[in-house]
């Protein structure tokens, strides 16, 4: 009974330290996020009504934290091929391709990452936010607006005259990492993929016993000079 009862103690000690691990291991966790906004040129919404959205929508919920955030340069990107697919095949105009690198969210303390790009080929703009939110799953949250700015001048966005809110773009899915997920609008719409991240290894140096070379031995073979 004893052998028992302490086998007992251990594994709850053991089950009661994976619970308290498990929220600091996930804040820990680093991820790559990237996306690309698109529009569809043809600008039909194939039967379907939408719905104006009300003022304010699409704007990030909280003050932007830029420590929360890491951009990434353009050479760590991976969805160069899915943007050159989309240029060439003429019935999309991008608006938007960035990456960035971020821990993800508790669902209590959510930090959006915000949106804001204008096209002079299109007179559209994009404003919104992201947020990435790992709670038990992990979760891609994607609130954007598309607005036609063809009154206001480049920058303006939604807080210009010229801007007027029009087509909405929200959803929350659940995701997994490294796949490609697709969030679609009859008039826009936005590709991701969310990797998560490993700092690399240092270089393992040599020790000084594995960098000295070697000393010399004598040739056994060689035969001893004769006086």
């Amino acid at each position: 009974m004893p052998i028992l009862k302490r086998l007992h103690t251990r594994l709850l000690a053991f089950f009661i330290a994976g619970i308290c691990a498990a929220p600091g291991a996930y804040a820990q966790r680093l991820y790559d996020v990237e996306i690309i906004v698109f529009t569809h040129n043809s600008g039909q919404d194939q039967g379907e009504t939408w719905q104006q959205p009300v003022d304010g929508a699409g704007r990030a919920r909280g003050q932007f934290q830029d420590n929360r955030f890491t951009e990434l340069s353009s050479s760590r990107y991976r969805l160069g091929p899915v943007r050159y697919s989309l240029q060439a095949d003429g019935a999309y105009t991008v608006l938007f391709h960035r990456a960035w690198r971020q821990q993800a969210s508790s669902p209590s303390s959510v930090a959006d990452y915000p949106l804001h790009s204008f096209s002079n080929d299109t007179n559209s703009s994009i404003e919104g936010a992201i947020s990435l939110v790992r709670g038990r799953y992990l979760h891609l949250d994607v609130d954007l607006l598309l607005m036609n700015a063809a009154g206001g001048a480049p920058g303006q966005y939604s807080d210009g005259p010229g801007n007027t809110p029009a087509y909405r773009l929200r959803e929350k899915r659940r995701i997994k990492s490294s796949e490609l997920q697709y969030f679609d609008h009859p008039r826009f719409g936005l590709v991701a993929m969310v990797t998560p991240y490993s700092a690399p290894k240092p270089a393992a140096e040599a020790t000084p016993a594995e960098s000295a070379e070697p000393a010399a031995t004598p040739d056994a073979t060689t035969a001893a000079p004769q006086p």
